[in-house]
């Protein structure tokens, strides 16, 4: 089979799905699609666009960011500590905030009554699933982060710091 037989999709021209690393996907529509939920002039052709956020991303929306914006590491920003330690404390500060975001979905889950029996074991085997895959991450990072404390040679004062960045 040659490559200019093999087919290839296409996606359609009025539809993207937008997908980042975290839970803050979201889905851009044409207003051909969806009503707009935003408005724009259409006599000079502007088109509206419809962006649906999931219940996490409208969470941190709220919360002004989450920890991964600049504010919500100004403290580990601000620390005399070398680099590649500041990197993975934040590594470490964002993955116990997905941690408790992932919890906070099973518990809601857990009391939804609209789902039947079946559709929550599905969710909640998901979100294990992710809870699983986010501790393991937590645990290499962590585990980096012990070698680069070794091998930064840190001040006393500087593993405090460590010590209550992890606590926080």
């Amino acid at each position: 089979m040659s490559v200019s037989s093999i087919p290839t999709a296409t996606p359609p021209a009025t539809s993207e799905r937008i997908k980042t690393a975290g839970p803050t996907n979201t889905t851009a529509r044409t207003e051909s699609e969806e009503p707009p939920r935003t408005t724009s002039d259409t006599s000079t052709g502007d088109k509206s666009v419809y962006v649906d956020l999931s219940p996490v991303a409208r969470m941190m929306s709220a919360q002004g960011g989450g920890p991964a914006s600049a504010a919500g590491n100004t403290d580990i920003d601000e620390s005399d500590l070398p680099s590649v330690v500041k990197d993975l404390l934040k590594r470490i500060r964002e993955l116990k905030q997905k941690l408790q975001e992932l919890q906070q979905q099973m518990r809601q889950v857990q009391s939804d009554a609209g789902l039947s029996p079946e559709q929550r074991q599905t969710k909640l085997q998901q979100l294990q699933g992710q809870i699983q895959a986010i501790s393991a991450a937590l645990s290499t990072v962590n585990s980096a982060l012990g070698k680069a404390v070794k091998q930064q040679n840190l001040s006393p004062d500087q593993l405090t710091e460590v010590a209550s960045f992890l606590a926080a």
